[in-house]
Parts: C-alpha cells; sequence; structure tokens
C-alpha cells in the first residue's frame, strides 16, 4: 500500500515536470500594441457654397493630389469639405495654405468632419494647399485645390433636330459653372436663306428671355411659329442667338444656334408647255416642272397609253408598238427647278391608216417629307407622224 501511494507521487511529479517543461518551450505570447495607421488618403472632395455643389476634376483618386473646380463669379464664400479615408488621419489647420490665413477658418461641422470656409477668393485661380497626416505621424499626402472663379459660360440647344411650321421652337439654355444667383439670358431670332424672319414668327416672339435660377443650371424658352398657307422655299433655318445677360459679369457668351425649318405645305409639279407632236421614231422630249425648289429628291410615277383616234379622248388604249415605256417613274434632283422627260418612239415600216400618239400621265409625285403635289397640267397628248 506504502509502496503505490509513493509510485504514484512520482506519477504527479513526472506530469507537473512535463506541464513545465512544455510551458518553457512555448512561452505564451504576450499583447502587442497594432500599428498605427500609414493612410493619408482622401474619399471625398466637396465644393459648395449653401446648397450648391461644383464637382472637381478629375475624379478623386489615390494616385491623385492636384485637383481643380471652377466656381462662378459673385461667390463670396466656399465651403471646402474633405473627407478622410482613415478616420484616425488629419489636417492640421496649421498644414492648410496658398491662401491668406484670415480668408480660411475651419468649421467645427461642415459637409465632412475635415471642413474649412473660403472668403475673399479672387477672379480667376486661387491655389489652395492641404497636408494629411497619418496616424502615424509620418506618412503624409499634400494636396492642391485650383480654385477658378470665372464668369459662367452660356449654351444654347434645341430640343429637336428641327422645327415644323407652326409648331413651337423649344430649347434650352445653360450655364456652368451653376451660378448661386439668379441670371436672365437675352435673346432674339433671325432667319437664313434671305428671308424674313417676320414670315415665320411674330414681331412679338422675335426676341427673348430665360432665367436661370440661382443654384439650377439651366432653363427652357419656347417660341411659336407661323403657320402659313404658302410652300417656303427653299426652307429656312431658325437662328437663335444669344444678345446679353443680367446681372452684369455674372454670365458670358453669345451663342447661335440654326434650327432646320419643316415645311408643311406643299409645291406643285407639272407639265410645261408639252409638245403637240412627234415624228414617228423620234424622242418626244417633256419639261417637268416644280414650282419652288424643295430640299429633296421628288419621284414621279406616270403612265403611257397609246391613241388609237386622236377625235375621239374615249378610245385610249395601250400601245407598245410606238413606245419602249407604258408606265414607270423618275426622279427629279433635290433643288431642281426644271427637269427633262423623254419618250422615244418607234420608227416602223407600216404606213397607219390613222393618226397614231399617245398620252403622258403623271399618275402621282411624292418626297421624303410630302414637300410635293400634283399641279396642272399633268396630262399630255402627242400626235405621232407617220413617215410612211
Amino acid at each position: 500500500m506504502n509502496k503505490l501511494f509513493v509510485r504514484d507521487k512520482s506519477l504527479i511529479l513526472l506530469a507537473l515536470f512535463a506541464l513545465i517543461l512544455g510551458a518553457c518551450k512555448n512561452p505564451a505570447s504576450s499583447p502587442s500594441t497594432p500599428a498605427k495607421g500609414r493612410d493619408a488618403n482622401l474619399t471625398t472632395l466637396i465644393v459648395a457654397a449653401g446648397t450648391v455643389q461644383w464637382p472637381v476634376t478629375p475624379t478623386l483618386d489615390p494616385a491623385i493630389t492636384n485637383y481643380a473646380v471652377s466656381v462662378p463669379s459673385g461667390v463670396s464664400a466656399l465651403v471646402i469639405g474633405a473627407g478622410l479615408s482613415d478616420s484616425n488621419a488629419q489636417i492640421p489647420a496649421s498644414d492648410i495654405s496658398g491662401l491668406a490665413a484670415d480668408r480660411i477658418t475651419p468649421l467645427n461641422a461642415a459637409l465632412t468632419p475635415q471642413g474649412i470656409t473660403v472668403t475673399g477668393l479672387q477672379d480667376g485661380s486661387n491655389v489652395l494647399r492641404a497636408r494629411v497626416l497619418a496616424e502615424d505621424g509620418s506618412t503624409e499626402k499634400t494636396y492642391e485645390l485650383t480654385i477658378n472663379v470665372v464668369p459662367s459660360q452660356i449654351t444654347l440647344a434645341f430640343d429637336g433636330t428641327s422645327v415644323v411650321e407652326g409648331s413651337d421652337l423649344t430649347g434650352t439654355i445653360s450655364l456652368a459653372p451653376i451660378p448661386v444667383q439668379d441670371v436672365t439670358v437675352s435673346y432674339s431670332l433671325s432667319v437664313n436663306n434671305n428671308w424674313s424672319i417676320s414670315t415665320f414668327v411674330l414681331a412679338a416672339n422675335q426676341t427673348g428671355s430665360a432665367t436661370i435660377s440661382a443654384g439650377e443650371s439651366s432653363a427652357s424658352f419656347s417660341v411659336p411659329t407661323i403657320d402659313n398657307s404658302a410652300y417656303d422655299a427653299p426652307p429656312p433655318g431658325l437662328v437663335v442667338t444669344v444678345t446679353g445677360s443680367t446681372p452684369s459679369g455674372a454670365a458670358s457668351g453669345t451663342p447661335s444656334a440654326t434650327q432646320p425649318w419643316v415645311e408643311n405645305d406643299q409645291t406643285d409639279v407639272n407639265i410645261l408647255n408639252p409638245p403637240s407632236s412627234v415624228n414617228e421614231g423620234s424622242t418626244a422630249l417633256f419639261i417637268v416642272r416644280v414650282a419652288q425648289t424643295v430640299p429633296e429628291a421628288i419621284t414621279v410615277n406616270y403612265t403611257i397609253t397609246g391613241l388609237a383616234n386622236p377625235s375621239d379622248s374615249s378610245s385610249l388604249t395601250p400601245d407598245s408598238a410606238w413606245s419602249t415605256e407604258s408606265t414607270g417613274s423618275f426622279t427629279i434632283p433635290a433643288r431642281t427647278v426644271t427637269h427633262l422627260f423623254r419618250v422615244v418612239t418607234v420608227d416602223n415600216t407600216e404606213m397607219e391608216a390613222f393618226q397614231q400618239g399617245f398620252v403622258l400621265t403623271f399618275s402621282s409625285v411624292s418626297s421624303a417629307n410630302n414637300y410635293v403635289a400634283l399641279g396642272t397640267p399633268v396630262t399630255a397628248t402627242v400626235n405621232i407622224t407617220d413617215d410612211e
């Protein structure tokens, strides 16, 4: 019994020795202090005045430290906010430079935790620099923001690609940078192709204006046009020209733009002074007249029928023996006033017992925008003189 007890104590001591030896070989690691961050990047860069924001260029990128922004003339103060990628990094107030110290005021609660107001900006370029210091106290990046104070540029654009006679000419006047005050832009209308504007727009609508509200980038305009009853050739283009803006110095530029005019009236197509006769085997020439030029090709469809007895208009019958064609079409090129159409007769060897002839008839005319219609006359009767 005593020997067993001694043996058990020996086993216990041996186990304790093994535990102590293991602990010496694998000591428990003591807690270490986390490494401090080395991130000095920005995640946002905001330039604003009130509710108006202006985008910086280029788009924020960790590899880029130089940025620019354009703001309109008349801005008295800007809020510039910079969001940090690491919340433990900082932008010390003493490390903001480029502008006089009395023109830079740190904000307690701006658009982002790191915010300042900038005042006293001059027209042209204003350069602001800021050093971002990472949490480790040694990693840093210096960012540069060029603030360009410029008058807002005026641009002009139409809503569609053309204006149809009698409809409204609509468009948009835009400003960039977005203004911080209301800006009124004036414009006038004219017309090209030697037309008078009064043919297309009433006097009361030949000038106008559009007001772009503070914080907005654009305003629309609309000008009613006259629906007259005549085909206006050549179709004009309506020209809108910016003539000025108020208040003075808030915006610049006098752009103009031209909108093509689409007619809703038609011009006539007819046969001009057709021949009354033609010798057998020769060619009959027909002058096709377009009353006013159109800016697109015209298709004329026609039929030719034989005339068995010229004294009896009811006895018109097809007779392919005397003509090379009986039905077909031809094209009048765009902006053409007169066009020649030919009918070739056949010279046979027989002497006809009656007077031969044919009737040419224009059955229809068309153009892409339906600018043409059949006028008068569109039918011609031509006798063929037998040479046998």
